[in-house]
């Protein structure tokens, strides 16, 4: 089970509630009380700061986007606060999202490095990295080792693909998803919006829709089950 704290503080005539850590069909129980909370305080207009979430998956998002639409028939405003070009920010973008206050973000950023350093010593005292990784390390794009490295040979192991072809899906989905090229209408649900993405790769990549959605599904649940260890 994955770490996910909430934190609610009020500012004039708005609610922002932060969320750290992982919003995923584990953890959303947890949420739950202050979304009720929140739909039953009429006029007040909602933020969610999700710069310190470091993952959100298909049941984080569907309450977010149940809750924006029940906001939305109370005319009432729900707005994102995310860290910039992250998963998270990427995986809500069809949520309307803003920028945070520059001491809110900076304070993210602090405690995100802190968190990343953690747990980089952690994973590399559990299975050190052979010299020539690391070497390679820093010629690879940043969007495939993200915050924390993704064990690729396992991930091709559960999709029943080659790595090679993971890694090149995994590293395009990322570049398309970092420079917007994948669409996201307003009225798209999680699993419609997984499907879109995966032909648009799929279409670039000359591969089956299918195989490339399950790898995406396959890495996202890796994710999923890393986040998970460190709340065991």
């Amino acid at each position: 089970m994955g770490d996910l704290s909430v934190e609610r503080q009020r500012k004039f005539d708005s609610v922002i509630v932060s969320l750290v850590g992982t919003f995923d069909s584990t953890t959303a129980a947890r949420v739950e009380e202050t979304l009720e909370e929140i739909r039953s305080r009429l006029g007040e207009r909602v933020i969610f700061n999700l710069y310190e979430c470091e993952y959100i998956d298909e049941a984080g998002l569907g309450r977010l986007i149940d809750l924006r639409k029940s906001l939305q028939e109370q005319q009432r405003e729900m707005e994102l606060y995310v860290r910039p070009m992250s998963f998270v920010a990427h995986r809500t973008r069809q949520l309307p999202q803003t920028d945070p206050p520059a001491d809110l973000a900076a304070l993210g950023e602090e405690r995100l490095a802190e968190r990343r350093a953690q747990r980089l010593e952690r994973w590399r005292s559990e299975k050190p990295i052979p010299r020539e990784e690391t070497e390679e390390s820093d010629s690879r794009p940043a969007s495939e080792e993200g915050l924390i490295p993704i064990d690729f040979g396992r991930v091709a192991s559960l999709a029943g693909k080659d790595e090679r072809v993971v890694r090149e899906i995994w590293r395009t989905y990322s570049r398309l998803l970092e420079s917007g090229q994948l669409e996201s209408p307003d009225e798209a649900t999680p699993e419609k919006q997984l499907t879109r993405d995966s032909r648009t790769v799929a279409h670039e990549l000359r591969l089956e829709p299918g195989v490339v959605q399950r790898v995406i599904e396959t890495v996202s649940s890796h994710l999923m089950e890393v986040f998970g260890e460190e709340g065991d």
